[in-house]
């Protein structure tokens, strides 16, 4: 709390804390134009170049289902080392959703055709996602959207494979959760087409 009001690399001003989260934090700021945005600063542990190419990699990414980052870099406050990315507001979490309620069958298939694609562009591009879960899923207006400030690049060779259907079982438990509120299947309980098959093949690792 004690960074609200301060300045970050000369322009983004730290207007309110958001949420902490390990080593880093998310305050509300604006850009340049003056538009809302959000800014993560991280506290530099000695793997600042790992972290922005991972940013620099996912930025090149044009994809709508995935969040935006404006602008990244490096700077210092009182002396501390940080990295800061500054990215788009979102409205919502799925998370916040889940607490009250679950989602319609049609409302899961929005979450499905929209994470489907924004996990494809990172896989395609070596990169996996490791955090589907609903905190990491974001409404930015009408358009549903994935975190992209924690991806991480895949390992070579078959590892990778591995990652990646990592990510997919992740997805399927995904949206059991968003259909049901509960990560395990309960015995004989079925969901509505398509997403039992989705949920059961996904989890299992067949597809």
């Amino acid at each position: 709390n004690e960074y609200e009001g301060r300045i970050i690399a000369d322009q983004f001003p730290l207007n309110k804390l958001l949420e902490p989260e390990w080593r880093s934090a998310f305050f509300s700021t604006t850009t340049s134009s003056g538009a809302p945005a959000v800014i993560r600063l991280i506290e530099a542990h000695y793997d600042e170049p790992e972290i922005l190419s991972r940013w620099s990699a996912v930025s090149k990414i044009d994809q709508p289902n995935l969040i935006k980052l404006d602008k990244f870099g490096q700077t210092s406050l009182d002396e501390t080392a940080l990295l800061y990315a500054v990215m788009e507001p979102a409205d919502a979490s799925l998370a916040e959703i889940l607490k009250e309620r679950p989602l319609s069958t049609k409302e899961t298939m929005q979450v499905a055709t929209s994470l489907v694609p924004a996990l494809e562009a990172l896989h395609a591009n070596n990169l996996v996602h490791e955090h589907l879960e609903p905190t990491y899923v974001l409404a930015v207006g009408e358009v549903i959207k994935l975190r992209s400030d924690c991806i991480r690049e895949a390992p070579e060779g078959q590892e990778a494979n591995e990652f990646k259907a990592r990510d997919v079982r992740d997805l399927s438990t995904l949206l059991l959760q968003a259909l049901t509120q509960q990560r395990k299947l309960a015995v004989g309980a079925t969901l509505p087409a398509p997403f039992h098959e989705i949920v059961t093949n996904g989890m299992s690792g067949a597809w």
